[in-house]
C-alpha cells in the first residue's frame, strides 16, 4: 500500500529466494535499507524461481521445495507530489510439503 491505496503488481515478475544467511543480508540492506545491491551472485541463481502476477498481482510457484523464502517483486507507482517512485515489495513465507501459502507482498 501507498498512502493507503493498495498499488498490484499486475504483469510484473516475481521472485521466490530461499532465505539464507547470503540472502538476509540483501533482504535488509536492499529491500528494508532501500539501497541498490548488484544482482544476485551466479551460485545463488539455480535456487531462485520466477514467475509473473496476472492482471490482478496472484501468483503461484509451483514444485517448489518445503522451506523459508522471500517472495519479492519491483514495484512502481505514480505519486502525484514525486513523480515515479520505485521500491522492492516483499514478504516471508514457510513452504510446507504439499500445502498452499498465501502471502501479502509489501513494502517494509
Amino acid at each position: 500500500e501507498k498512502d493507503g491505496k493498495t498499488v498490484y503488481a499486475a504483469g510484473n515478475e516475481v521472485i521466490l529466494i530461499p532465505v539464507t544467511d547470503y540472502t538476509r543480508e540483501w533482504y535488509q540492506v536492499g529491500v528494508v535499507g532501500g539501497k541498490v545491491v548488484d544482482r544476485f551472485d551466479s551460485q545463488i541463481g539455480k535456487y531462485l524461481r520466477f514467475t509473473r502476477a496476472d492482471a490482478a498481482g496472484k501468483f503461484e510457484f509451483r514444485n517448489a521445495p518445503a522451506g523459508q523464502y522471500y517472495v519479492a517483486t519491483d514495484m512502481s507507482w505514480m505519486d502525484p507530489a514525486h513523480g515515479i517512485q520505485h521500491a522492492t515489495a516483499c514478504a516471508t513465507v514457510f513452504l510446507e510439503e504439499g500445502k498452499i501459502a498465501e502471502a501479502k507482498v509489501t513494502r517494509p
